[in-house]
Parts: C-alpha cells; structure tokens; sequence
C-alpha cells in the first residue's frame, strides 16, 4: 500500500497565478518560466509498513533537468504508474528505495493476504521468495551489464507469468 503526499508553495503559487492569464506557453517561454518556479509543487512517496503499522519513505523523486522543463504534476503522475507496476519498476537500477521497501514489503504483505497492486494477485509464498532472492541479488551488484542481465533473468520468473494471467483473465492490459 502507497500513499504520495502532494505539497505545493503557495507563494510561488499565487506570484504565477497573478499574470498566468497573460502567457501563452510555448516550448522556449516554458522553460524559463519553470525554472523560475523550482518548489511550486512536490511529492512525498510511502509505504505502509505492516511491522511498524507506520508509512516508511520511499525516495522518489523528480529528475530536475533544466533543459527539459515539465509541468509539476508531471512528476506525480510518474510515480504513480511506477507505484502502479512496482514489481516491474523495482527493477530500474535508480529505484534502490523501491527495492528495499519491495524485499521486506512483499512478504508481509503475502503472509497478510494483501498483495500490492490493484486486485489480489495468486502468488505463491515461493514465486514471492524467488523474487525477492533476486531483488537481493539486484542490491548487491554493482556491474552494470551484469544488473541488466540479472534483470532480465527477474522478468522470466513464474511470478510475472502470473500477474499477466491474472490481468488477461480480469479483461485488464497486459503488463
């Protein structure tokens, strides 16, 4: 279970919405305007952990390029389709804080029956163990062809097989 807390600064808030009628956004405009207003918005991520019955922080958080302006709601909007596809997302070599949340996380919550997602998955305790052996094996590599290549071997466990079963029989997408 995710909760993202969404916060913005109401001055740089109230100093854009004075004049913000009187622009037409345009790629160049854009991105100075933006860069002017770098905290308008931000986002805490967390997971509830069922140990400590308390949200543990998971550090995601936008990429800041000054090059490539986006809106700030972009970034939440972000997070939530990671959220959304974390056993695939965990397995982005950035995302080290979903992985650790991932490795203590999926087994409680499979012990209590409540598998993160959108609808209980049929996940076996030792499809959950493999997963996890290899998110450890992920935590422990530094080589970056072998990460690759171990993230590949991850995307072939029964697991996955059985979350796309799960959405076809469900009439959802395909992960």
């Amino acid at each position: 279970m995710y909760r993202i807390s969404v916060h913005h600064n109401m001055r740089q808030t109230k100093i854009l919405a004075k004049r913000f009628d009187e622009i037409k956004i345009n790629e160049n405009n854009c991105q100075i305007i933006l860069n002017a207003f770098p905290e308008i918005m931000h986002y805490d991520v967390h997971w509830f952990d069922l140990r400590t019955l308390e949200w543990s922080s998971v550090c995601m958080e936008d990429v800041r390029d000054k090059s490539k302006p986006y809106w700030p709601g972009d970034g939440i909007v972000s997070a939530m389709f990671a959220l959304h596809n974390d056993l695939r997302s965990c397995l982005d070599k950035e995302m080290r804080t979903l992985r650790r949340g991932m490795i203590s996380a999926l087994v409680m919550y499979w012990f209590e029956g409540l598998m993160p997602g959108e609808y209980p998955f049929e996940y076996s305790i030792n499809q959950v163990c493999e997963y996890i052996e290899n998110l450890n094996l992920l935590e422990e590599t530094s080589d970056k062809v072998e990460f690759q290549e171990m993230v590949e071997n991850t995307l072939k466990l029964s697991i996955f097989e059985t979350a796309e079963e799960t959405y076809r029989n469900i009439g959802g997408i395909s992960i």
